[in-house]
């Protein structure tokens, strides 16, 4: 019983801080979320299966499905093209990442590692609320959301393929996937 609510907490959270992350590329992009109800299946469905590649291991292909998944949906519900949606996923995932090295790195430091082998499945919900808070936070500051204005514009010059960044995204997390197995 307890397996089954902490994998409801992860998928809630991570149901929660998908909201908030669309919610910041709204305001990035100042276009307006055009809201269909079968995202009331789609959001739920994919969550559940994110959440259970991360418990399962398989952080990598969770990854890359979640980049994907943005992409997709970017060009759905706020009409983005393709390139607009591929630079705003890509926006996001960087923006999590960095939140996400952040709160492990504050985890270390505060010797939480016990506290997270302990508790994998809580430790990640937890640090999941703290991103949404960020992320919400950084969604309302004005200076923040210009500043990723104009990251997106810098990215839009370069106009690099998404087989290019798909790339970098593999070597990525085989290096991270390497680090982890070291550590």
């Amino acid at each position: 019983m307890i397996n089954f609510l902490e994998t409801l907490l992860c998928i809630i959270t991570t149901i929660i801080l998908q909201i908030v992350e669309l919610y910041l590329i709204r305001k990035i992009s100042n276009k307006k979320l055009i809201w269909k109800n079968k995202y009331l299946i789609i959001i739920p469905v994919y969550v559940t299966i994110q959440v259970e590649l991360n418990i399962r291991g398989f952080q990598g292909i969770g990854t890359i499905a979640t980049i994907i998944y943005f992409y997709i949906m970017l060009q759905s519900m706020f009409k983005c093209t393709k390139e607009e949606s591929q630079n705003y996923s890509i926006i996001i995932w960087t923006l999590a990442l960095l939140i996400d090295l952040l709160i492990m790195t504050v985890g270390t430091l505060f010797n939480l590692m016990k506290f997270y082998e302990l508790n994998t499945k809580l430790y990640k919900s937890v640090a999941s609320i703290i991103m949404t808070v960020l992320l919400f936070l950084a969604a309302l500051s004005q200076t923040f959301i210009k500043y990723l204005q104009k990251l997106y514009k810098k990215m839009e010059k370069l106009n690099i393929p998404i087989r290019h960044i798909f790339l970098i995204m593999v070597v990525f997390l085989i290096i991270g996937a390497t680090c982890a197995h070291f550590l």
